[in-house]
């Protein structure tokens, strides 16, 4: 028999060819290559062309989260399908698998991608601004430029509330939040520290008020309230809250 071009010995009834017929060519593919092929993410068409690229892993794992992010924004999580995020990426549900348990690992993973992305920016703004009240202040008005610029993220972060009987989630969620008010808190101090804050202001209470912003700019947004609630009425409560606690000079 022939097998992309080569000819092979007989095999056992276990081991047995798997025919694919297509519009230009008809051909036998050996059992284990079709399984490789399968797990690996690629797709036959018509003809035996392979209409997905073959990716690293890290790049295939990065390309499913992406895809992931447009469905459960599109769908929500409970009514996403697996299947759903693997069609969105080209792929096979048996690919998707290969790099996450389950769609619970999948909608975990996509939350803490964001959350990260979401500290890394903000420590960058902290790392080109060496006084902590604009460093503040540069880190809301960054985090409502970006949320405005990726509403399929900024969805899924606030349906992800909605998801919070599951565990997992909460838990993520808390994590994810107690992250943010930590670096806060740490930029607060700081500013205390140096002269920039009053040194009776409580950086517990104002982190949970500064947390409470980023939330509120999620809800502005996602309800379309953009001649209202734009950057010049972000900015008027950032320095509201920031004034509140500026030393006296």
């Amino acid at each position: 028999m022939l097998y992309f071009g080569r000819r092979v010995p007989a095999q056992s009834a276990a081991d047995a060819p798997i025919p694919f017929y297509g519009t230009e060519m008809n051909f036998l593919l050996d059992r284990s290559l079709f399984i490789d092929i399968l797990v690996s993410g690629y797709s036959l068409t018509l003809g035996g062309r392979m209409s997905t690229k073959r990716l690293p892993a890290i790049e295939r794992k990065k390309q499913i989260l992406k895809c992931a992010v447009k469905v459960f924004a599109r769908n929500n999580y409970q009514s996403t399908r697996v299947a759903d995020i693997a069609a969105e990426a080209g792929i096979s549900e048996a690919a998707v698998f290969k790099h996450f348990l389950t769609k619970n690992t999948i909608y975990l993973e996509v939350l803490k991608h964001m959350s990260d992305r979401i500290l890394t920016f903000w420590e960058e703004e902290i790392g080109k601004e060496p006084d902590a009240y604009q460093a503040l202040r540069n880190m809301g008005l960054t985090y409502f430029r970006r949320m405005s610029q990726h509403p399929e993220e900024l969805k899924v972060q606030f349906q992800a509330i909605s998801e919070v009987d599951n565990p997992e989630i909460a838990d993520r969620l808390r994590q994810d939040h107690q992250n943010y008010m930590n670096l806060i808190r740490k930029v607060i101090k700081k500013g205390m520290r140096e002269g920039s804050f009053r040194k009776d202001a409580d950086p517990d209470t104002l982190s949970w008020l500064f947390d409470g912003v980023g939330i509120l700019m999620n809800m502005m947004n996602l309800l379309s309230f953009r001649e209202k609630f734009n950057e010049k009425t972000v900015t008027k409560i950032i320095d509201h809250l920031l004034e509140s606690i500026r030393a006296c000079e």
